[in-house]
């Protein structure tokens, strides 16, 4: 550990192979080993270091997982495709696990490798619903919604689908006829459901929303307590209250509901950015990056959050704290042309006008900059003393 800490990872290195070759059942020390060689950045051997634990605990799934995570960073995904059907072998009632499948087949080959994909694990689940349900909500992404509708009238149709099966059907199904703004087929869907089941949650939610968007507001707010009588921390019927308090004006209460719905989901990235932007709305932007900052510390490379904390942070003037936003964002996903902005716009503020130049100027090569960040571009030319510079940039541009 000192060693590491004092950076001779060469030495901590020998220490760990030691350590495991006299106890190679110990995990920590394979972890340890991993960390020290990711440090060192050599891909291989970390690898080799995965592949070693896993030949001790070629059963515990989340080994393998870490394992992954490696690969996918080395663009290995075949690699740790092959893994992750592992997984899903080792954890056959995790959905989520088979799932990860189909999202790393989505990066192979696109919405036809997901869609194969999918069908293959529908067709070998003993238990295929929540897969379903899954592949429907994919088609509706890829706006194939003729095949989401098929899937869901396939599961209404089926013998011996439970009540609570045709239910969450029919409000996925009118979900769906709303997103293709078919309205009255949605009601009439939502309508059938509370009919047999007048407390059903997901269509109280459904009819709430629509009440809320014509303006009936206390017809909704009725709707949404019956919800939360019977599921106190139910996340979306609190965050839609809010949207219903803050409608009526009732601010003190619409940021209660969001706070509590914040909490109720464990800071996630969700209902933590919706209640940033309420705080936002109302002038409180420090208290939007404690937010934003609390649900990060969970999620780390949430881009929305990411975004709209960098924005922040710019608005602030924390022009330090707006390149640390930049560079996380970076890391989560450096095609966004949102990370340059924020960073030329940070080093600007700092006065570091060629970090500016060097980060706008990448920029544009990759797509050409939009008004305001070439109006930064520019401003950096001048106030860097490079105006002959600009002028030249300009009539490039």
């Amino acid at each position: 550990g000192a060693r590491v800490h004092e950076k001779d990872y060469e030495g901590g290195l020998k220490i760990v192979e030691q350590a495991i070759a006299r106890n190679s059942k110990a995990p920590v020390l394979h972890l340890l080993r991993v960390q020290i060689l990711s440090d060192m950045g050599r891909d291989e051997d970390i690898n080799q270091a995965y592949r070693a634990l896993i030949n001790e605990y070629p059963n515990e799934a989340n080994y393998r997982r870490l394992y992954v995570t490696a690969l996918i960073g080395q663009d290995k995904l075949d690699e740790a495709r092959a893994q992750l059907v592992k997984v899903a072998e080792l954890l056959p009632r995790q959905e989520e696990a088979k799932l990860d499948i189909v999202r790393i087949d989505y990066r192979l080959g696109g919405a036809e490798k997901a869609i194969e994909t999918f069908r293959q694990l529908i067709a070998d689940a003993e238990e295929p619903e929540e897969l379903e349900f899954a592949f429907a909500a994919f088609l509706r992404q890829q706006e194939d919604f003729a095949g989401a509708e098929k899937v869901y009238l396939d599961m209404m149709a089926r013998n011996g689908a439970s009540r609570e099966q045709v239910f969450r059907a029919k409000n996925e199904m009118a979900a769906l006829r709303l997103m293709e703004d078919r309205r009255p087929e949605a009601e009439k869907l939502i309508d059938e459901v509370l009919a047999a089941d007048n407390r059903n949650p997901d269509a109280l939610l459904k009819r709430a929303g629509l009440k809320i968007d014509d303006g009936q507001l206390e017809e909704a707010v009725g709707d949404l307590r019956v919800i939360l009588n019977d599921r106190p921390d139910f996340v979306p019927a609190k965050l839609l209250m809010a949207a219903a308090y803050e409608n009526k004006g009732d601010y003190s209460l619409a940021e209660s509901e969001m706070a509590q719905a914040v909490a109720a989901s464990g800071r996630a990235p969700h209902p933590s950015n919706i209640f940033a932007n309420f705080l936002m709305r109302r002038g409180q932007s420090d208290r939007a990056a404690k937010v934003l900052t609390d649900s990060l510390g969970a999620d780390p490379t949430n881009v929305e959050n990411l975004k709209l904390l960098g924005s922040i942070r710019l608005q602030q003037q924390d022009w330090r704290g707006a390149e640390q936003v930049a560079n996380a964002l970076k890391t989560a996903n450096d095609q966004d042309e949102i990370v340059s902005r924020i960073l030329g716009a940070a080093y600007t503020g700092l006065q570091d006008y060629a970090g500016a130049i060097d980060v706008l100027v990448a920029e544009n090569q990759r797509a050409p900059l939009g008004a305001g960040p070439l109006s930064n571009l520019i401003e950096a030319y001048v106030d860097a003393g490079r105006a002959l510079e600009a002028e030249t940039f300009l009539k490039k541009a």
